[in-house]
């Protein structure tokens, strides 16, 4: 698993990048917090994946 500072520091994504993951990340947070609240668990943490696809940004998962 790597970080925001591993990202920057390997030259993984650009500013904007990051704050596009940042944006579908909290999006994706927000869709599985009812949905585990509603079956009485707690969501603890979860894992995405993004990849550059034809120069597009999209979630792999």
């Amino acid at each position: 698993m790597i970080d925001e500072e591993h990202v920057r520091l390997l030259k993984l994504a650009a500013r904007a990048q990051l704050a596009e993951i940042k944006g579908l990340a909290l999006k994706v947070n927000s869709v599985l917090q009812p949905f585990f609240r509603e079956g009485q668990k707690i969501l603890v943490d979860f894992k995405l994946e993004f990849r550059l696809y034809k120069g597009r940004l999209i979630l792999a998962d």
